[in-house]
């Protein structure tokens, strides 16, 4: 990536966070098919009065039948770069392969070498198992038998059970996580047209991307002092995990605020301490500068255009100072403008 520079080993200056771009093409292979299966009508218009069931009916056969699983790498995820996320990735690893359900002497002593070890960690045959779901208006989740309303195409986490906790099984547990590293599910609704669809799916990778580092970020915090291990000796994995969860989910503060500490999401910063951020500073900067590239009459007076998105009102709202906000964009035109 001739765009990613590297600042004291492991500090990143990148204008779009990186993803795999094979599963955009598989993406809108994958439209083709569901579109084609599903009446015209169905897909210009919104249910009327009688229709919603009937309208439910397809959306349910989608999500069954039509859904489809890629296999990635996880090197087109993470960071190599971290040795802190490169060995929460291991610990990851030897947490979910563990056929006790507890944290037991031996784990304890496989983490505390993978911590001590300086090598380097063998992670290119692991895999991130994405399952995408195609839905028509109403998205029908199979594993709570309902009809549920989705913010976003982008579930990262495993299925929760009903109390909203991770798996209570250990069995499920190992299940989920069979044969990858990391499995999410991402809905997509199959109204949008092809544009759209390829650019809010660019936006969900680059939250799975977030989602991945910051996994393996905060599994490896968890078992930084060595010495303070043993805490943990007998700890439910699963409960480990709910905790690791309610972390990953509980940083940040809200979308119109984003940050209070321009450090913390300036573009030279500690990769490890951006993956902490609140996550939609980077995507919705690259949305919203995409956006006004596109609408722009001259695509190659790419300082007027940034000029443009630093004043539209959503980019307003995000507490960082315009200098970093223009730098950024500026970083993300220079992508976004040599790939078209």
């Amino acid at each position: 990536m001739r765009h990613l520079q590297y600042f004291n080993n492991f500090k990143i200056n990148e204008a779009i966070l990186k993803y795999d771009k094979s599963i955009i093409d598989e993406l809108l292979k994958l439209i083709d098919v569901v579109q084609s299966d599903v009446p015209e009508w169905m897909i210009e218009y919104l249910p009327g009065p009688g229709e919603i069931d009937q309208y439910k009916s397809v959306s349910k056969e989608l999500t069954l039948n039509k859904s489809k699983i890629i296999n990635s790498s996880v090197s087109e995820f993470i960071y190599t770069n971290s040795d802190k996320i490169m060995k929460g990735m291991a610990i990851h690893k030897a947490l979910i392969n563990n056929t006790n359900e507890n944290i037991d002497k031996s784990l304890i002593e496989k983490i505390d070498v993978i911590m001590k070890d300086n090598n380097n960690i063998d992670y290119k045959n692991e895999k991130i198992k994405i399952k995408i779901k195609p839905f028509l208006h109403y998205c029908y989740d199979e594993s709570l038998d309902k009809f549920k309303e989705v913010n976003g195409l982008f579930k990262p986490i495993p299925a929760l059970s009903s109390d909203g906790k991770f798996f209570n099984n250990f069995k499920l547990f190992k299940d989920y996580y069979k044969d990858s590293i990391f499995p999410c599910q991402i809905y997509f609704c199959i109204r949008l047209n092809k544009e759209s669809v390829e650019e809010t799916f660019k936006h969900e990778m680059m939250h799975l991307t977030q989602c991945i580092n910051s996994l393996f970020l905060n599994v490896y915090k968890r078992f930084s002092k060595i010495k303070e291990n043993e805490k943990y000796l007998n700890k439910s994995i699963i409960d480990f995990y709910n905790e690791v969860l309610k972390d990953e989910y509980n940083v940040g503060l809200s979308k119109k605020k984003f940050v209070n500490h321009q450090d913390y999401v300036s573009s030279t910063v500690d990769l490890d301490k951006y993956m902490d951020n609140p996550v939609e500073y980077k995507t919705h900067l690259h949305d919203n500068t995409v956006r006004y590239y596109k609408n722009s009459k001259d695509k190659k007076d790419l300082n007027k255009i940034a000029l443009d998105v630093i004043k539209d009102q959503n980019i307003k709202m995000i507490d960082v100072p315009n200098k970093q906000k223009m730098s950024d964009i500026m970083r993300i035109l220079y992508k976004i403008s040599d790939h078209r």
